[in-house]
């Protein structure tokens, strides 16, 4: 998820993005060292079932985002559905790219009350259950175990 934003006083054109980690940390320049422990660091908070996020940030030439902003809009009006979706993700990885890290989060998503014990009655009725998430597995083992989805066996 991006956002482009003009600073009005300074006429500064910057683009704000964030995503999961995996796509994310290939798109920002940082040095080596530095992503390994990050990535490092992402894994251990999602094998706590924390939900990570990675964002990062770059300055946009005027003249870039004249150019991208007149074929993003172009884009916008095509009228195959196909050819405006290609369109449309590859302007957003042309300005997504070569990015400046600017940290990374990883919060608590905590269950609706009875979560645990309502999958656990549907089990025990014999009722089949999948879950289908863009988590990362670590992520998705511990929210699974945390609402007894899986268990040890």
């Amino acid at each position: 998820m991006s956002l482009i934003v003009k600073n009005m006083e300074t006429h500064e054109i910057t683009v704000m993005t964030k995503g999961a980690d995996n796509i994310m940390l290939e798109r920002i320049v940082m040095e080596q060292g530095l992503k390994e422990k990050t990535k490092e660091q992402l894994y251990r908070f999602a094998c706590l079932g924390l939900r990570t996020l990675v964002m990062g940030q770059k300055e946009l030439t005027e003249e870039f985002f004249e150019d991208w902003q007149k074929r993003f809009k172009k884009a916008q009006v095509m009228k195959d559905k196909d050819e405006r979706d290609l369109a449309l993700t590859n302007l957003f990885e042309e300005v997504e790219q070569d990015l400046e890290y600017l940290g990374s989060s990883a919060i608590e998503d905590l269950l609706q009350e009875e979560v645990p014990e309502t999958i656990q009655s549907c089990l025990d009725a014999g009722i089949r259950l999948w879950v289908l998430t863009g988590d990362k597995q670590e992520t998705a083992i511990e929210i699974g175990k945390s609402c007894n989805l899986i268990n040890e066996q």
